[in-house]
């Protein structure tokens, strides 16, 4: 599944099978604690730490790299 997200002016997508490690995705790009928006495939905000520290158990190091990999910028 595509998911868009952006960070002020700038907007990226990504790809993912699962929502939990595409936001973990999202917020290790990211990198700093600022608000983070998702626009598809549902409208979404969230500060990276946040999403880090609840899903910490979720985190699986080879498939958020490979959702890395994938990320491209739209704006």
């Amino acid at each position: 599944m595509k998911y868009e997200f952006g960070v002020m002016s700038s907007k990226y997508e990504l790809e993912a099978d699962d929502m939990t490690q595409a936001y973990i995705a999202m917020s290790m790009f990211i990198g700093k604690n600022i608000p983070v928006a998702v626009y598809s495939p549902q409208k979404y905000g969230f500060m990276p730490k946040e999403i880090l520290d609840i899903n910490l158990e979720a985190f699986k190091p080879e498939v958020v790299k490979k959702i890395l990999d994938t990320i491209k910028k739209l704006a």
